[in-house]
Parts: C-alpha cells; sequence; structure tokens
C-alpha cells in the first residue's frame, strides 16, 4: 500500500497485503445500479416511448419548422429519413410531430 499505518495495534502480514476486487461482481453491481438509476429516472421524469412512424406518414420537422413526408425507417434506433423542403434529412424521433 503506499504508506505507513500509524497504528500501535499489532496486525498479521497476511492482513496488509492489498486485495483487488473481483471485477465480474463489480461489474454486476455497478449494472444493476445504473438499470436502477435509469428505472428511477424514467418513473420520476415520466419518460416514455413515443410511437414509431410508417413511411409515407407527413410529419412535422420540429427543429426545421417545415412540413415533411417519412421516407423510411433509418438503421439507427428511433431515427427517421424525412424528405422536407431542404431535401432528405435524416432526425431522431424526437423531432417529428405527426400531423
Amino acid at each position: 500500500m503506499g504508506r505507513r499505518l500509524r497504528t500501535t495495534v499489532p496486525a498479521l502480514p497476511t492482513l496488509l497485503d492489498p486485495v483487488l476486487p473481483d471485477y465480474n461482481v463489480l461489474e454486476a453491481k455497478e449494472r444493476e445500479k445504473r438499470a436502477n438509476d435509469a428505472e428511477i429516472y424514467n418513473k420520476r421524469h415520466g419518460a416514455r416511448n413515443l410511437k414509431p412512424l410508417v413511411p409515407g406518414e407527413d410529419v412535422w420537422i420540429t427543429d426545421a419548422r417545415v412540413q415533411g413526408t417519412v421516407l423510411a425507417a433509418h438503421n439507427t434506433p428511433r431515427s427517421y429519413i424525412v424528405q422536407g423542403t431542404q431535401g432528405t434529412l435524416r432526425r431522431n424521433r424526437h423531432h417529428l410531430v405527426p400531423l
């Protein structure tokens, strides 16, 4: 360990050897904590999944403030290819409001 202990209580030398944690157990605990934190956050903030859009559906593109039409779903999660007045755009479902 890096520093000298200041106690006068005798201890066995084997107790002073550093012990590394079991990384599999540590990783499982952290994964469980992250999942629990996400569940609590989603419950508190009313997070929910938006309904998927179908190709040909008219949508309002909030960040561009124009109307567009969904061409197809993109291969990334929750993203869509949208035809608008500015051309073909890729937008997340968050930015698309069905009309």
